[in-house]
């Protein structure tokens, strides 16, 4: 019997079928190609597989951290010589070379993502799906298509671009790279089919599925990546204003700390989240490695519900505790130490979940799931979109960030606004920071730095000597090995 064979250009990957039910992404048995790929519940379910693609510590699970916060100021490395601390330490350090493992494992993870997508939609049309399924189900894959094949062009440069559903090993070895401007071409032909395609919101067991408001809000970033500040605010503002049956369907959460408890993932009691990685504790093998990943080793139960943790895949620099000022609660809500064993040690705090009594939670398996786009991060996308098409920030701009800076603080009044009469290159700072305190840890600050032309200076000012071709990351050595000839290193590697 056939069986689901999922490959990506790098390798075979054989993955077994998806539950049904989106929020359990469990692993099912495996089905055959000759029964499958028929009905709306068939395509759910490989629809949700894709999904599931999303939490493999080769991405959002531990590695997407090494590539878009290690190598910045926010986080470093708390134990080089540690499991895995020796690959991570590459990246902080700026010495990573192509055999390191976080690169393959965040390379193969990804392109298994983008082949479950290419398998629903290239067998989705010939289906018998209603014409209401199609459309989200392809609305839902090209926007997880979309983001990944963002991540990979804004780490890698041009990477291949596989279309369509790999059926053997050898199929993948006939790619080449695309340029990286080829690759951005498809990641805005995804995600704007993407945002025609998907609902404003979902009900039920759909809730923290795609929506139309993310796509619009990575394409605002997209935009924003590629310096096209005026399709940004475009694509931005969109978001703002985006209305559904109960008024403006996003805002920003009461309280900061509200986006990191698990109680209120996908907006429960709030409106700030556009999309998360999902996850699920139970010892079913989707749970998030963050809690035990951030917490200090041998730290205390009570405060942070791990009995011993690694704080490998997020340790907090000195100069990062040092970006918060005292009197900003997000400090106390992202950041804390503690002295252990006579030494100090900092550690991630907002990933943490003290809530587990007394059973010492070591595991990788936390419920907490992890924010890839939120309302802030639009708000603050959209104040430095503005300052850019505007030289210099309007009155729209400053309320933008504005708003963020209070919810923060908790007030209504301007006691914490950004001070008036900024030129634009001071409010581009006051924004690249505010993004930085905002949006910490949740793996935007190397991408930020790097879009914005601020990594070298930024990193050089700490003593490290960073060179322009190290903005992006090598191509894994395998992948050249296994299609030499084909697949070409980045200058510099």
């Amino acid at each position: 019997m056939k069986f689901i064979r999922f490959s990506s250009a790098l390798l075979l990957l054989t993955l077994s079928g998806c539950s049904e039910s989106f929020l359990d992404l469990q692993p099912n048995t495996q089905v055959s190609t000759n029964t499958f790929y028929q009905s709306a519940s068939d395509f759910r379910t490989a629809v949700n597989a894709a999904y599931a693609a999303l939490q493999a510590d080769g991405l959002y699970g531990s590695v997407y951290i090494h590539f878009s916060e290690v190598p910045a100021d926010n986080a470093g490395v708390q134990n080089p010589n540690g499991a895995g601390g020796i690959a991570q330490n590459e990246f902080d350090q700026f010495v990573v070379t192509p055999v390191n493992p976080s690169l393959l494992s965040f390379y193969s993870a990804s392109y298994a993502a983008i082949q479950r997508c290419n398998i629903v939609l290239g067998r989705i049309e010939a289906s018998a799906v209603t014409p209401a399924l199609k459309n989200q189900f392809t609305g839902e894959t090209r926007f997880i298509r979309g983001l990944m094949y963002f991540n990979l062009v804004r780490f890698f440069g041009g990477v291949p671009l596989v279309l369509n559903e790999i059926n053997a090993a050898e199929e993948g070895y006939t790619y080449t790279r695309a340029s990286a401007d080829d690759v951005y071409k498809q990641v805005l032909a995804d995600l704007t089919d993407a945002e025609t395609k998907l609902p404003v919101s979902y009900t039920g067991a759909d809730i923290g599925r795609a929506t139309s408001g993310a796509a619009k809000a990575l394409l605002g970033k997209v935009y924003l990546t590629q310096k096209n500040y005026a399709q940004a605010v475009v694509k931005l503002k969109e978001v703002i204003d985006l209305t559904g049956t109960g008024g403006r369907v996003y805002d920003l959460a009461p309280r900061y700390i509200d986006n990191f408890d698990p109680a209120r993932s996908n907006n429960s009691g709030h409106k700030e989240s556009l999309f998360e990685i999902q996850y699920k504790t139970g010892g079913i093998g989707e749970g998030s490695g963050y809690t035990n990943g951030s917490a200090p080793p041998n730290g205390p139960l009570t405060l942070t519900g791990v009995g011993n943790g690694n704080g490998q895949f997020i340790w907090p620099t000195v100069q990062v505790f040092n970006a918060f000022p005292r009197s900003d609660p997000r400090r106390s809500a992202n950041l804390d130490s503690l002295i252990i064993n006579g030494q100090l040690q900092r550690y991630v705090k907002k990933y943490l979940q003290p809530v587990y009594g007394s059973i010492p939670f070591n595991q990788a398996d936390s419920d907490m799931n992890f924010p890839v786009l939120r309302f802030a991060d639009v708000l603050l996308m959209y104040a430095e979109a503005l300052n850019e098409t505007n030289s210099g920030p309007n009155a729209v701009a400053y309320d933008a960030i504005n708003r963020v800076r209070r919810r923060a603080h908790g007030v209504t009044t301007s006691a914490f606004d950004i001070p008036a009469g900024l030129n634009k290159a001071a409010f581009a700072l006051a924004v690249e920071n505010e993004r930085r305190l905002e949006l910490a840890f949740e793996g935007h600050r190397w991408p930020d730095l790097v879009r914005t032309d601020r990594a070298i200076p930024v990193m050089t000012a700490l003593g490290f000597r960073v060179q322009p071709h190290q903005l992006i990351f090598p191509i894994p050595q395998a992948e050249i090995d296994i299609n030499p000839g084909k697949m070409t290193q980045n200058p510099g590697y």
